[in-house]
C-alpha cells in the first residue's frame, strides 16, 4: 500500500480533474473558467483546420499563440468541429488533452520528488497538493497551454535530473 500511495494519489487526482470537467455543462465551463484568450486560440485552431488559414477572422494573419499548443488543437478542430454556436465538442476535447497533459506533468513531477526525497508521505502530500489546488484546476481548465507548459516543464526538470545523474 506504501509503494501505491503515489500512483493512487495521481490517479484520484486525474479522476477528480475528468469528472469536474464532464460533470459540468459548457456554459458553466465558458463563463466561469475559460478566459477569453482560449477563444482566441479555438477561434484561430477553427480557421487553420477549415483552410483559412493562421487568421482569427479569415482576413488577417496572426501568430500570437504558442505553436505547440496550436498544433494539437487544429487536428481537434479539423476532425471533430460541427460549426456554429453550438461547436462544443472541440472545446471538451482541448480541456481533456489538457488534463492529460497535466496528469503527466504530475507523474514526472512524482519522478522529480522521488529524486529529491525518499518520504513517500511528502512526496504524496506534494502531488496531492499539486493536483487538487483548486486554482490549478482553474488554470488547467482555461483553454490555454497551461498543461502543455507544465508538462514540459516537469518532463525537462526530470530529464536534466537524469542527465546530471543527480
Amino acid at each position: 500500500m506504501k509503494k501505491n500511495l503515489i500512483l493512487i494519489t495521481i490517479l484520484a487526482g486525474a479522476i477528480f480533474q475528468f469528472l469536474f470537467l464532464f460533470l459540468h455543462n459548457i456554459s458553466e465551463l465558458i463563463t466561469n473558467t475559460i478566459p477569453d484568450d482560449g477563444f482566441y486560440y479555438f477561434q484561430i485552431a477553427r480557421n487553420i483546420a477549415s483552410g483559412c488559414g493562421s487568421t482569427m477572422d479569415c482576413a488577417n494573419i496572426t501568430n500570437g499563440y504558442h505553436p505547440l499548443w496550436m498544433m494539437i488543437l487544429v487536428p481537434i478542430y479539423k476532425f471533430f468541429s460541427v460549426g456554429g454556436i453550438n461547436d462544443t465538442t472541440p472545446i471538451y476535447l482541448a480541456l481533456f488533452v489538457s488534463i492529460c497533459l497535466f496528469t503527466l506533468s504530475t507523474f514526472y513531477l512524482s519522478k522529480i520528488l522521488k529524486r529529491i526525497t525518499s518520504n513517500i508521505y511528502i512526496i504524496s502530500f506534494s502531488l496531492f497538493v499539486y493536483m487538487f489546488n483548486p486554482m490549478m484546476l482553474y488554470n488547467i481548465l482555461n483553454g490555454l497551454e497551461t498543461g502543455l507548459v507544465l508538462f514540459s516543464l516537469t518532463l525537462f526538470i526530470w530529464r536534466s535530473f537524469v542527465y546530471e545523474n543527480i
